[in-house]
């Protein structure tokens, strides 16, 4: 029976690193199967799966995911999530009034 790893990794900080830890776990006969989370920048190589995509795909239905087009440092961004942050933070007050 073969084993199969999931490997997270930041693929565009640390691509070189997780790609050592993936060719040493198929010497010892893994399946890997890798997932790109990084943020900053373009990946090192190739993930089988990015964060983005198995979070489209497996994140249950009533949790909203929210996609910017910016970076990580990009003010725009900040600015969203406080946003966002806020947003959410009043409605869990509100809902803790209530009940």
């Amino acid at each position: 029976m073969t084993t199969t790893v999931l490997l997270l990794g930041t693929l565009d900080t640390k691509g070189e690193e997780c790609g050592f830890v993936r060719a040493r776990l198929r010497e010892h006969g893994c399946e890997v199967l890798t997932v790109d989370v990084g943020v900053l920048g373009r990946p090192a190589w190739a993930a089988d799966r990015a964060v983005f995509d198995v979070l489209r795909a497996e994140l249950a239905r009533d949790v909203e995911l929210v996609e910017l087009d910016c970076h990580i440092n990009d003010p725009a961004f900040a600015a969203a999530v406080a946003d966002r942050f806020a947003a959410v933070s009043d409605l869990s007050h509100k809902e803790s009034v209530t009940r």
